[in-house]
């Protein structure tokens, strides 16, 4: 059985200013629906979007996942990041894992990536962190993936 759900409406909510409401921030429209993935859709293109109504779905011949990774960019155009050991500051990470929304405050979990350019490997850190969605102005999505442990 194949669910959908619908997608999330890019250009209107892109196309308001973060600064009104939360609600028309284009980048939380897109968190909100990855976590709605991954906690509903977990399991079951070329092109990895963001958009893709089921997790798996950017991904060809592979259809068991629950995990859409991603990276977020701040407004000066870096991508966000987080320092994944406290005992090492040099130790960061800017790949994600939506664990939660509430509104347009999320808790990301830092992902360790590793593998190969054409097989790529998430690894879950213990390092979380909470963000105001509408402070970033792009997402950046990775091919969809199974993640022990989440």
């Amino acid at each position: 059985m194949t669910v959908e759900i619908k997608r999330p409406d890019i250009d209107e909510a892109c196309g308001k200013s973060c600064e009104s409401e939360h609600e028309n921030c284009c980048v939380c429209h897109v968190v909100k629906f990855i976590d709605t993935l991954q906690r509903k859709f977990g399991t079951d293109t070329n092109c990895i979007t963001c958009d893709a109504p089921r997790l798996g779905m950017n991904v060809p011949g592979l259809n068991q996942f629950n995990t859409r990774p991603f990276i977020l960019y701040l407004e000066n155009g870096e991508a966000f990041a987080i320092t994944t050991d406290v005992l090492d500051p040099d130790a960061t990470t800017n790949v994600f894992r939506v664990e939660s929304v509430r509104d347009c405050c999320a808790v990301l979990r830092g992902l360790i990536v590793g593998g190969t350019p054409d097989e790529l490997t998430f690894t879950p850190t213990t390092s979380c962190v909470t963000v105001d969605l509408c402070k970033f102005i792009g997402i950046q999505c990775l091919p969809d993936t199974f993640i022990n442990g989440v």
